[in-house]
C-alpha cells in the first residue's frame, strides 16, 4: 500500500492502526448527485424521477415532477420524449418532445402533472428513446392518492 501510495500520491502517508481500506479512501465528488428518488439505469444514460416532498397527486391540483436525465454519451444526442398516462391525467408542458443532450452531461426537466380525479394508484411512464438507436428507455412514475391523509400520533 506505501508503495502504490508513493507512486500516486507523492508525500501523503498512511495514519493510524485502522486497516488500509478506511485509510485511503479518495471520493470524487464531482460526479456524485443525490436526489430524493428513483434512479432508473439504462446502457447510455441514467434518469431519475424527483418528486419533490411527497409522490402523492390530489385532485385538481398540479403536482410538479423532475426528470433529470444524466448522459453517458459519447456525442451530443437528440432523445425523444413521450409520456404514457391515462387520457385525463394533465402534462405540461406536452406529452410529447425532443430535447439534445451533450455528452457526459445532466438535463434537469420540470413538468407539471395533475388529474381532475385521482384514483388509488396514479401511473404514468416516460418513455425516451434516441433517434438512430434501438434502445427504449422507460422511467414510471407513481403517484399515490393525496387527497386521504391521516393523523401523525
Amino acid at each position: 500500500m506505501k508503495q502504490v501510495m508513493a507512486r500516486n500520491c507523492g508525500d501523503a502517508e498512511l495514519c493510524g492502526n485502522a486497516p488500509t481500506d478506511d485509510n485511503f479512501l479518495r471520493v470524487d465528488n464531482s460526479d456524485l448527485l443525490i436526489v430524493k428518488g428513483p434512479r432508473f439505469r439504462f446502457p447510455d444514460c441514467d434518469v431519475y424521477v424527483v418528486y419533490g416532498d411527497e409522490p402523492a397527486l390530489r385532485d385538481n391540483t398540479p403536482k410538479e415532477l423532475k426528470i433529470i436525465i444524466r448522459s453517458r454519451f459519447k456525442v451530443r444526442e437528440s432523445l425523444n420524449l413521450k409520456w404514457y398516462a391515462d387520457p385525463d391525467f394533465l402534462i405540461s408542458p406536452s406529452r410529447e418532445g425532443k430535447m439534445i443532450i451533450d455528452c457526459w452531461s445532466a438535463r434537469e426537466l420540470t413538468f407539471e402533472v395533475s388529474r381532475e380525479r385521482v384514483q388509488k394508484e396514479n401511473r404514468l411512464v416516460l418513455e425516451i428513446t434516441v433517434d438512430g438507436k434501438h434502445n427504449v428507455m422507460t422511467a414510471p412514475a407513481f403517484f399515490m392518492n393525496g387527497n386521504i391523509t391521516g393523523i401523525d400520533l
